[in-house]
């Protein structure tokens, strides 16, 4: 009886086991800076705060935050798109105000109410317009183009206190982020090459760094501004965040940052480096003016988290 419940318990575990390993990796991970992000958060904000997280961290940041979140559990569109295009763009104006515009509740509202005969995508590059001006430029666009003063109480109103929270997990897959921001709200969409990206690691020398990057091992001098590679643009995140560009035929941008007091890097195109997402995690907010830096929070074994509070 022993040994047959044994083949048994071989027979069945075996699957269970080969599951549990895929769930595993797919479910969302909690550690040490995710939980004190959150608990930071939570801290100094007041209880009717709202944080914007990407989808998969949703219901973590909200049940330890005790705060509202954008989005949990699942993508649902059209939100994820605008909180993948608030990552995904390079203008800071455009990013603060689809935040602004989430935290009004307002984006399936204000699609809706222009009445103008415009096919779904001119709406929403109609909307982009608009959540990239203040207040006083948007209520003049609104006024030429006839729409209602009601439309900014979706796209400008007073919103509610909002943090963001940015986590390095998103490297490898901010493919996704690309594909759903460019989603183009049109029956035949375009399938298009999507690109992710890791952090590698470097070695600094005096002040030269080698990175190993993939099959490439890049030098790169930030005093004499020279490399061994074919670069746009080098910048270097250090105490501060510096600079330099070659101005060549190459699109590519190597970025070199410190995790961990060990400095890392990733070589990626310049529509990559000049996002959103990568000034928010990588840059720590580099010339943003709307963004407050709340917290870093890295260990080896964990996920990097950054937060900032949105002004």
């Amino acid at each position: 009886i022993i040994i047959t419940l044994l083949l048994f318990l071989v027979i069945i575990g075996n699957p269970f086991l080969e599951n549990y390993s895929k769930v595993k990796n797919i479910l969302p991970r909690m550690d040490d800076s995710i939980y004190n992000s959150a608990i930071d958060i939570k801290k100094i904000s007041s209880n009717d705060a709202k944080i914007f997280t990407w989808w998969d961290k949703g219901h973590l940041f909200h049940a330890i935050s005790d705060r509202t979140v954008f989005q949990s559990a699942s993508p649902q569109m059209p939100r994820t798109y605008w909180q993948a295009k608030a990552l995904e763009t390079n203008n800071e104006n455009l990013s603060r105000g689809i935040i602004r515009m989430l935290s009004c509740n307002g984006e399936s509202k204000a699609f809706n109410y222009i009445k103008i005969n415009y096919t779904s995508q001119e709406k929403i590059n109609l909307l982009e317009e608009f959540l990239k001006l203040n207040h006083t430029m948007a209520q003049e666009k609104a006024n030429e183009l006839k729409i209602k003063n009601k439309f900014l109480q979706f796209t400008h109103c007073n919103s509610t206190e909002t943090y963001i929270v940015v986590t390095e997990d998103m490297y490898t897959r901010f493919h996704t982020v690309q594909k759903y921001a460019d989603w183009n709200f049109k029956d035949n969409k375009e399938e298009k090459t999507y690109q992710a990206f890791k952090g590698y690691d470097c070695i600094k020398n005096k002040n030269t760094f080698t990175c190993q990057i993939e099959k490439y091992k890049i030098n790169v001098n930030f005093e004499t501004n020279k490399s061994n590679y074919k670069l746009n643009k080098y910048i270097l995140v250090d105490n501060n965040t510096k600079e330099w560009t070659k101005n060549n035929d190459s699109d590519k941008i190597i970025i070199v940052y410190k995790r961990n007091e060990m400095y890392k890097s990733i070589l990626v195109d310049e529509k990559i480096a000049n996002s959103m997402y990568v000034k928010l995690m990588i840059l720590k907010g580099y010339n943003l003016n709307n963004f407050e830096l709340i917290g870093d929070y890295s260990k080896p074994e964990n996920t990097r988290v950054v937060s900032y509070k949105v002004k």
